[in-house]
């Protein structure tokens, strides 16, 4: 079945034609990742910017998504560590750091959503469901760190990212495939895991958070995402606080039942009702002088501040 993702054209005959010759690039790779990660970040989203506007085969346009996603890998957490580091408004290094980080995800994200949509358009697949469930976890993970960056950064998540995030979990969804994992992957993510960490982050409001509380909140619904169920059965008690509606085909991010709204053509339904059950028990526990979790300061100002957070994402 086709799928409906928002791509840049293709130039047939580029002014300037981008290094496409697998070898060449890898070799180029390794000698801008020596540079510092915000120059080297910069330099490897433009490239990539080019590659993903000319035309090529797909074994070969793969062949190139996972050398740059291999080194993109490398360069996300140091320009991450820029951006949490410096105060608000972003400015200089930080700023830099942040537009480098963003560009970078969203231009790996075109390059999956080339292979996804020539996958998915084709009559015969030779790569099977195998391919197309790697093709969905590149996508996914991208709009993942699209949406972190965009967060972290305060600045508004990119125009169809949205869009394409519900278009592809739909996709994995109508091809049995949205439970697929990855052989060899140690957290045996799925689509669906990936998909619903999102959409619970985008609930619980994460230009709120300052930018120290961010890691700890995605942390915790890494942990916790596998007690929230996704379902395309409208709930009897579909106003209640605990259910969230996830507009497929539209450009933003899921909202609460209870907010009310209209929305035309399908949708989904996070349901988050254990979700929030483990959250008030674990309010009642912390209130009462439990211990914190690992990585949260043992300081009645750090107690405090946490409490906050989880009491934050129980109003979601």
């Amino acid at each position: 079945m086709p799928i409906d993702l928002a791509l840049p054209p293709i130039q047939q005959k580029p002014a300037n034609p981008p290094e496409t010759r697998t070898s060449r690039v890898n070799a180029w790779l390794a000698e801008v990742a020596r540079r510092d990660p915000v120059t080297a970040a910069q330099v490897i989203g433009d490239a990539l910017a080019a590659t993903n506007r000319v035309s090529m085969s797909d074994s070969r346009r793969m062949e190139l998504a996972e050398s740059y996603w291999t080194h993109a890998a490398t360069l996300w957490p140091l320009l991450e560590r820029t951006v949490l580091a410096a105060s608000h408004p972003l400015a200089g290094a930080a700023l830099e750091a942040a537009k480098a980080a963003l560009t970078l995800a969203q231009e790996l994200s075109i390059a999956y959503k080339h292979l996804l949509a020539s996958e998915a358009g084709k009559r015969l697949s030779l790569g099977g469901a195998r391919l197309a469930a790697a093709l969905i976890h590149r996508c996914l993970q991208c709009f993942a760190r699209v949406l972190a960056m965009s967060y972290q950064s305060y600045s508004p998540v990119p125009a169809h990212t949205w869009h394409d995030a519900h278009a592809v979990y739909a996709y994995a969804r109508e091809r049995g495939l949205q439970l697929a994992t990855i052989p060899g992957d140690p957290n045996e993510a799925t689509p669906e895991r990936t998909y619903v960490q999102a959409l619970l982050l985008a609930l619980a409001n994460p230009y709120g958070f300052l930018p120290g509380q961010f890691g700890i909140v995605l942390a915790y619904l890494q942990t916790h995402a596998q007690s929230v169920k996704l379902t395309d059965v409208q709930p009897v008690h579909r106003l209640a606080k605990s259910v969230a509606i996830v507009p497929v085909g539209h450009d933003f991010p899921p909202f609460s039942a209870n907010k009310g709204g209209a929305v035309e053509g399908p949708r989904l339904y996070l349901l988050t009702f254990d979700l929030a059950i483990r959250l008030q028990e674990e309010l009642r526990v912390i209130e009462g002088g439990g211990a914190l979790p690992d990585g949260v300061g043992r300081d009645p100002a750090s107690r405090a501040a946490y409490t906050l957070l989880l009491r934050r994402l129980l109003r979601q």
